[in-house]
């Protein structure tokens, strides 16, 4: 039987103002390499769109999930392992109201030598690395060796041996080599396509930074120089969601530390996180977290 990784982690992906994620290269900025094992259940059912700087694989561990690369939709199932490229948008949930549990490889291409320039990044990353180009990729179960490298990678950060930084850049050679195989068999995205779905990240930076003002579509919509029909229409066919639904689950998403808080009222999260009051506060919360923030809190902790 498989081994399964440990170091759950449940909380709220960390994204700045902008929807960059940040804290990611805990083992070390001279070693950017973050491993980690993720779970989606009922309390936690969902991840919002975000992106970061390098690339991310993913490989699922236990039940099945949609994953959302920009505008591609992908329902992957357990010993699947999808590849996520620099800055390109990602999300992702729970199906069947299963849990969901996955195994998270990050990284930046320069713990891999010879990476940053020259030839040899020319032939093997400059394709790659494109992220308007081959935002991703998916290997099904049994397809390739990428999951099993992640595994490798994943158990040489977590075990800390002797020379472990060596085995983990040797797994992200070989699986990068496979990306690579694997890219060059792709087509590239139209340079239209990537300018429409970098108009969609500026306007999710714009909601992540002005979440907890009174925001309106068309506030929106001018932040990334387009008109209210043609951004509504853009940012549903990217995202697969409308932007107004969008911005509530971020709000409440955004509001979740504050209310956690001792001595913050839901009220007082509610107006703190743009919404006009805690009656329609609660109204969205029960909408997006299936529960009332009271029932939530009383859950967090343990239904004291």
């Amino acid at each position: 039987m498989e081994k399964r990784p440990e170091m759950d982690k449940k909380d709220v992906i960390p994204v700045d103002k902008t929807g960059l994620e940040y804290g990611k290269w805990k083992t070390g900025a001279a070693f950017p390499v973050s491993v980690g094992v993720c779970r989606l259940d009922s309390h936690q059912n969902a991840f919002n769109l975000h992106w970061h700087d390098g690339p991310e694989l993913s490989v699922v561990l236990e039940g099945r999930m949609e994953y959302l690369v920009n505008d591609k939709r992908y329902v992957l199932e357990t010993g699947d392992c999808v590849f996520v490229n620099s800055g390109a948008m990602h999300a992702g949930r729970t199906l069947d109201a299963a849990p969901c549990r996955y195994l998270v490889v990050s990284f930046l291409t320069s713990v891999i030598g010879g990476a940053t320039e020259g030839a040899f990044a020319e032939t093997y990353f400059g394709g790659v690395m494109d992220a308007g180009g081959l935002p991703s990729l998916v290997f099904c179960a049994g397809e390739g060796d990428a999951a099993a490298y992640c595994h490798a990678v994943f158990e040489a950060c977590k075990g800390r041996g002797d020379g472990w930084e060596l085995s983990v850049k040797s797994s992200l050679c070989l699986l990068w080599g496979a990306l690579y195989r694997e890219a060059k068999r792709c087509n590239p995205e139209s340079p239209e396509h990537s300018a429409s779905v970098a108009r969609i990240k500026k306007a999710i930076r714009y909601m992540n930074e002005n979440y907890a003002a009174k925001l309106t579509l068309e506030d929106i919509a001018a932040a990334c120089n387009l008109s209210k029909s043609e951004f509504c229409r853009s940012f549903k066919r990217i995202t697969r969601r409308t932007a107004f639904d969008f911005l509530m689950d971020l709000r409440i998403r955004k509001s979740l530390r504050l209310l956690e808080q001792d001595g913050v009222s839901v009220t007082e999260t509610a107006l703190a996180s743009g919404f006009s009051g805690s009656s329609y506060y609660t109204e969205i919360f029960r909408r997006y977290m299936n529960c009332t923030p009271r029932e939530y809190l009383r859950q967090k902790r343990g239904g004291r």
